[in-house]
């Protein structure tokens, strides 16, 4: 059961309408969905992928300057070793940064991807459930130790306190069922809840 209001039409008229609000906790559903958990499997799959690819260049560069030191330095056979050791190890560092970026910009992109699928679901369940109004709560535990944060970091939890009381009356918090909507969606291999047009304002 979402919490109800009482809100009052434009005109001032006595007619009253009924405005159903729950509340839900993205960052709790981003964090226990199923999808989140199997891409975190892939991420940590994928960095011992490259850490491995990673060790066989480093074993290469190893071999070269071995191979290098074989010669004595000046010679043309040392300074014909050195160069091919320099452009390796150019090439080693080019990787590791492609690779950086990459993990980077995949991990930026499956998170905007997830968010997506969490607002889209959030629609779902408050259209399927009746629900006109859907907060996030966003805001983190107020730390207990006040010795252990500064006053910008206090003040700033503080502002960032979106819901200040949520009633233990069932369904007012829908994190659960946006969860449990998400990984079915999710384990069931189709698209993703459907985008709800907004409505246009007045």
């Amino acid at each position: 059961m979402a919490v109800s209001a009482l809100v009052l039409t434009p005109s001032g008229a006595q007619a009253q309408s009924t405005v159903r609000v729950a509340v839900v906790n993205p960052a709790k559903v981003f964090n226990d969905a199923a999808e989140t958990q199997a891409l975190k499997k892939k991420f940590e799959e994928d960095q011992k992928r490259i850490q491995a690819e990673g060790t066989g260049k480093v074993e290469e560069l190893k071999r070269l300057k071995a191979g290098r030191d074989e010669f004595r330095q000046g010679t043309d056979q040392w300074k014909a070793a050195n160069d091919k050791l320099i452009r390796a190890t150019a090439d080693f560092k080019v990787w590791q940064q492609s690779e950086q970026i990459r993990a980077e910009w995949n991990q930026k992109d499956q998170m905007r991807s997830m968010f997506d699928k969490i607002t889209q679901t959030v629609a779902k369940v408050a259209q399927r459930d009746g629900i006109d109004l859907v907060i996030a709560d966003i805001g983190a535990k107020l730390p207990e130790d006040l010795d252990g944060v500064n006053m910008a970091q206090l003040n700033d939890a503080i502002l960032k306190k979106t819901v200040l009381f949520v009633s233990a009356k069932q369904g007012l918090d829908i994190t659960a069922a946006v969860q449990l909507q998400l990984d079915a969606d999710y384990k069931s291999g189709g698209p993703p809840a459907a985008m709800v047009n907004p409505v246009a304002p007045k």
